[in-house]
């Protein structure tokens, strides 16, 4: 599969998710200004901790945002992949239901909780059930209003709640890392799309090496939630076995497990997620872990994220690990952006008959 070629695009795919990608950079800065502007009750400034709520790509930018406010000494931030809320929530938790489609059925009944307990509530959505429940509700409602896969959101999640929080005096001024990280991708895109060729295009190239692997993902820090992200973009767009470790827990058991079953040096690949804003025992393990590898025979590539801060180096290292499962899901000649299996289970869950 010629990945050069315009043609492989318009064969394979038809739901043009390469828009997206391109997109990418100007949906950030999107969310970034809707959050900016978004409004918030006072009950709703007087929090001390926060809560997001939500699955796939809306728990990930959670994540992010979490790991990054973290390391800024900021507002303390969980995430919660689940049905309800945890009991031990208390009322100056201030809860963000996110869910791109508004019908997450886990991201609905979290909704439901917090309305029940009275916790000051934000919803993040494109709309069906949770907006309709949350303006029923009175809810503060950040909109996302963007065309795509959920997926194809988490940018503009990630910004919009920046945006959000910042607006609502709970987090410093992000202004600056803001502005970067949307430079920084518009640099990326015109590295990674499409139009640059194949010798020249670092995610091509990492595709080339991964097809016929099984992708195995290490991050740690600010870029644990990204190696997440790689893993779950491999599933979803390549429609792939795909794998994430988090360090340093991987240096306590993961490293053990590279001799056996006999032949899986052959077929799986690691690929080690640097930043120079890592721990330096976090760099350490990595570099060990690199050392693991070779003696294994077990083939391995280090991506470095681009960007100065925090938050611009994991909107760029999950920009990049985009790319490469898309590009990934052309080599296997797979349309990218359908999710059936996703379809078919969901459908099972609500009872309805499958269709095939």
């Amino acid at each position: 599969m010629n990945l050069d070629l315009p043609e492989t695009y318009e064969k394979l795919d038809r739901a043009s998710m390469r828009r997206l990608l391109r997109r990418f950079p100007h949906l950030c800065r999107e969310g970034w200004r809707v959050g900016r502007e978004s409004k918030l009750p006072e009950s709703h400034r007087r929090v001390k901790r926060a809560v997001v709520a939500g699955m796939g790509a809306s728990a990930i930018a959670g994540e992010m945002l979490s790991v990054f406010l973290a390391g800024q000494g900021e507002m303390p931030i969980a995430v919660w992949r689940d049905y309800g809320l945890p009991p031990s929530l208390s009322a100056d938790t201030l809860v963000i239901a996110s869910s791109y489609s508004g019908e997450t059925e886990e991201t609905l009944s979290v909704l439901a909780a917090a309305l029940e307990r009275g916790l000051p509530t934000i919803v993040l959505t494109g709309g069906g059930k949770l907006r309709d429940a949350a303006a029923a509700a009175g809810v503060p409602i950040v909109p996302i209003d963007v065309k795509a896969q959920p997926r194809s959101t988490l940018g503009y999640s990630l910004c919009a709640l920046v945006g959000l929080l910042q607006t609502a005096g709970l987090v410093s001024d992000q202004t600056a890392a803001m502005t970067e990280a949307i430079d920084e991708l518009l640099r990326e895109v015109n590295d990674l799309d499409e139009n640059a060729l194949a010798a020249e295009n670092p995610a091509k190239e990492l595709a080339r090496e991964l097809q016929g692997k099984i992708p195995i993902i290490y991050g740690g820090g600010i870029l644990a939630p990204v190696a997440r992200r790689w893993k779950t973009q491999f599933n979803e767009n390549s429609k792939a076995w795909a794998f994430f470790e988090e360090l340093p827990e991987a240096g306590h058991n993961a490293v053990v497990g590279f001799n056996f079953p006999p032949g899986s040096d052959e077929r799986v690949y690691v690929v080690m997620l640097y930043s120079p804003l890592l721990p330096e025992h976090t760099r350490r393990r990595l570099a060990i872990i690199a050392e693991f590898l070779d003696r294994t025979g077990v083939e391995h590539k280090t991506v470095s994220a681009r960007g100065k801060s925090a938050v611009v180096q994991q909107l760029t290292a999950t920009l990049y690990g985009d790319y490469v499962s898309y590009y990934l899901a052309l080599l296997y000649e797979t349309d990218p952006s359908p999710v059936a299996n996703i379809d078919y289970l969901k459908q099972r869950l609500t009872g309805q008959e499958p269709q095939r």
